[in-house]
């Protein structure tokens, strides 16, 4: 069962760390893990331990069900409604394993990039939106953002980073 995205999420609530307020930094190594740092590079690297065998002793029909209604998108309304028991009972369940069962912990030294700069802004001639300057685009003598541009973007999505293409 795939975690990373809703890890992300936890993350970000329990930290308070977010892109918006430029302590969030992602990188997309496809790993249910984290690394919590001071700007000093002083930090602890957290990593979620193989709990597939945990959940499946403790709910077998999870996997299952998952793999039915989230991945495959054809699960009943009642498949739904049980896996959404499912994992009710997974998460208070999770909350009896000792910290230890569940991750690796280990202390570390990382290299913590710089602040986000702050660009200006300036307007795209095609469609009048502000578009922060490093990102705009010049056609025909004009500025344009990147959708206006038709050139490729990059996307953050479910399945990570990829390269994108504004569609007409």
């Amino acid at each position: 069962m795939q975690l990373h995205g809703i890890f992300s999420d936890g993350i970000q609530c329990v930290t308070g760390c977010s892109f918006g307020n430029n302590a969030l930094i992602y990188q997309d190594y496809g790993k249910t893990a984290f690394t919590l740092a001071k700007r000093s590079g002083e930090a602890v690297r957290i990593s979620i331990k193989d709990i597939g065998s945990l959940l499946e002793e403790h709910e077998p029909e999870a996997e299952r069900l998952f793999q039915k209604v989230v991945v495959e998108r054809k699960g009943t309304n009642e498949e739904q409604r049980r896996l959404k028991e499912s994992w009710r009972r997974i998460g208070f369940g999770m909350l009896t394993i000792p910290d230890e069962d569940l991750f690796n912990v280990k202390r570390t030294t990382i290299q913590v990039p710089g602040y986000s700069r702050i660009f200006a802004s300036v307007k795209c001639s095609i469609c009048g939106e502000n578009v922060m300057e490093p990102r705009a685009r010049v056609q025909n003598g004009q500025i344009v953002c990147i959708s206006c541009s038709g050139q490729e973007y990059n996307q953050l999505a479910g399945d990570g980073i990829s390269l994108a293409r504004k569609e007409d």
